[in-house]
């Protein structure tokens, strides 16, 4: 019968700094405490029948997915020059031109 060996290197322990760059990164994904309560509240009226669970789902996915939409918007337009929040008149105007209709 033959044994065949694996080599199998030790892993490697992470540095402060990137278990300190993990924790960031995860605390940016998270929910903040307000919207943690609004799910939280969302799930409970699951559970208790007062709403389906589907409708609650699809609210849920709903609101993030505006919050998503509105936060991406301000995410992009923010720190650049000339730029406005809401596209439109202010955009135009900034630019010196009509807007568009």
């Amino acid at each position: 019968m033959r044994v065949h060996r694996i080599h199998v290197p030790a892993p490697s322990v992470p540095s402060g700094q990137e278990v300190a760059r993990a924790g960031r990164s995860v605390a940016e994904h998270l929910p903040s405490p307000g919207q943690c309560a609004y799910y939280t509240g969302l799930g409970a009226l699951a559970v208790f029948g007062v709403i389906e669970w589907p409708v609650a789902a699809a609210i849920g996915v709903g609101t993030a997915v505006a919050r998503r939409a509105r936060g991406g918007w301000a995410a992009a337009t923010q720190g650049e020059p000339g730029r406005s929040e809401r596209p439109g008149k202010e955009a135009a105007a900034a630019k010196g031109a009509e807007p568009a209709s």
